[in-house]
């Protein structure tokens, strides 16, 4: 080999030295990250779970991590290039030469991640994806201005539209972290990140400790306030108990069956009842995330399920086919599935054996709006009932009515004047309610989600579908002779049920369940076809805005 050779190979293995060196420092960051020309970064970070209109952007969240990452492969392998805390004032400056970073901050609060960047699955390539985050709503107005999405309230998250379709859905997943910041040579203005959670408002409290989550458990009962108000409006105007005038205007496409997919009411059912799942599985996931002894941490579990329950029960019962969420977790939350309507009385099931097993036969009068035992066995009974389950049906009511902890008085109509009457098995206290509803449906101030007489009214058709007519007329009769109303003992399947049906709607007048008993009995077509009533009618549409938001909810047959 020439002299000049060996120079030229020499000099070739020195270049590609240097040209590794120059790869392997970049490949580390110092290439871009330069210490010498490091320019101030000020953050400040806002928790959005502390929202109100005098702090639009949250309180200042101390103590808050907030880091900077190269790329959102390096987010995904949590390789962050600097992180630092926020101060009490949650505020920070970082040191950072010039050029763009990913930012992320963070804090952790009672188990949950508090955080600007919220995802919901992996990309195509294997990159976490979620909704990109244009700041909090601050009003209705804005909501109404905005595109549609879920979870859309005063103090949540602004998810952005990609698309400009209007929506925002799975179409407008992006890569994250969506949001970047440039460092510049002369500096950068402050940097405001909000982080929060995927609901920031009432229904997601910040347990610490029991009274806390006998709070978070209460705001749960008022939603199932609302739930059952929702319902007893829905079946009475659908079935013959109520026409959609007056106060029920709302209601009046129900009451000729026009109603499609896109009628209003029928959306704010459904996110009614979704609000309150929402509530009732944070007190569940609080209650097994704080410090409590194991027989409390049980109870809250069990009566919380109890609530979830019942309301499942009711979706079960008029939309059938509904996704079954008992998550907080963001990615069971956001674009769940729809489960058939088995699989969602399967949960129902569940949840109420749980309670029934767990909590107390019946609570002190100041805690009679709690679910017990005898409720849970009571909504058990609907549950077996709804199915066509009798001897279950049958099981449940003998229970509650063997339990001599519930009875009848005298008066026949006390039971929508006290809240302490014994015939109530689950009133939720309504007392400082809106009146107009109980005056529209009920036959005094209160109305009750379950009361001695269902019971009986329950086992008593359990009773005829088993052949046991003598009982069932002896079930019958102590209603009958209650109120004075006629009645003749039967022996037999067919004067039995006429006899059932006629006083189940003397007894239950507008109390919740007509519409769901017309279709149990094979009868709401022969009831109610004169209104517009068609087979399709027995369970109503999923919401169209709710399938918009969500690709995976499947239309029941017939809209």
């Amino acid at each position: 080999m020439s002299y000049h050779a060996f120079s030229k190979n020499i000099k070739v293995k020195a270049s590609l030295k240097v040209l590794l060196l120059i790869f392997f420092s970049c490949h580390l960051g110092s290439c871009k990250k330069d210490a010498s020309n490091e320019e101030s970064l000020t953050i400040e970070v806002y928790d959005a779970t502390q929202w109100s209109a005098d702090f639009p952007d949250g309180r200042p969240a101390e103590s808050a991590t907030v880091s900077l990452y190269l790329s959102k492969q390096d987010y995904k392998d949590k390789r962050a290039f600097k992180s630092q805390k926020t101060d009490i004032n949650g505020s920070v400056v970082i040191n950072a030469a010039p050029g763009s970073y990913f930012i992320v901050a963070e804090k952790e609060r009672a188990g949950k991640i508090l955080s600007n960047v919220v995802a919901t699955g992996t990309s195509a390539s294997g990159l976490p994806q979620g909704f990109a985050l244009e700041g909090l709503f601050q009003s209705e107005q804005e909501i109404n201005n905005s595109p549609g999405q879920a979870y859309a309230k005063p103090g949540n998250f602004k998810r952005k539209d990609i698309n400009g379709d209007g929506i925002v859905n799975e179409a407008d997943l992006a890569e994250l972290p969506y949001a970047s910041i440039s460092v510049g040579m002369n500096g950068t203005p402050a940097t405001k990140i909000i982080i929060g959670a995927i609901d920031n408002s009432g229904s997601a409290p910040i347990v610490k400790n029991a009274t806390d989550l006998k709070f978070a458990l209460n705001a749960a009962y008022l939603s199932i306030y609302d739930v059952q108000k929702q319902f007893n409006a829905t079946d009475a105007v659908l079935s013959d108990d109520a026409d959609g005038t007056g106060s029920l205007t709302g209601y009046r496409h129900f009451d000729d069956f026009s109603f499609d997919a896109s009628e209003g009411s029928i959306l704010t059912l459904w996110n009614t009842a979704f609000s309150a799942v929402t509530r009732i599985n944070t007190v569940i996931y609080y209650a097994s995330y704080i410090d409590l002894p194991s027989a409390e941490k049980e109870l809250f579990t069990a009566e919380a399920k109890g609530l979830r329950g019942y309301v499942y029960l009711m979706l079960g019962s008029y939309f059938g086919n509904v996704p079954v969420i008992t998550s907080t977790n963001l990615s069971a939350t956001i674009s769940p599935v729809t489960q058939f309507q088995a699989t969602v009385f399967q949960q129902v099931n569940n949840d109420l054996e749980e309670a029934h097993r767990i909590l107390p036969l019946s609570w002190p009068e100041s805690d009679r709006y709690r679910l017990s035992k005898a409720a849970a066995a009571g909504l058990l009974a609907k549950l077996a009932i709804t199915k066509k389950d009798y001897n279950g049906a049958y099981q449940y009511t003998t229970e509650v009515i063997n339990s001599n902890k519930y009875l009848f008085s005298s008066n026949a109509n006390a039971v929508f004047e006290s809240l302490s009457d014994k015939e109530i098995l689950w009133n939720v206290n309504q007392a400082n309610q809106e009146t107009y509803f109980y005056e529209t449906f009920g036959r005094g101030r209160f109305h009750s989600i379950l009361r001695l007489t269902e019971i009986y009214l329950i086992m008593a058709e359990a009773q005829l579908a088993t052949r046991q007519y003598a009982e069932a007329s002896s079930t019958l009769s102590i209603l009958a002779g209650r109120r004075n109303i006629a009645f003749t003992p039967f022996a037999n399947a067919e004067e039995g049920y006429t006899q059932l049906q006629s006083i189940w709607k003397q007894e239950m007048f507008r109390e919740g369940n007509r519409f769901t008993s017309l279709i149990r009995w094979n009868k709401a077509a022969e009831v109610l076809g004169n209104k517009g009533f068609k087979a399709h009618h027995i369970l109503l549409p999923i919401p169209e805005r709710a399938q918009q938001l969500n690709s995976h909810l499947q239309q029941n047959p017939g809209y």
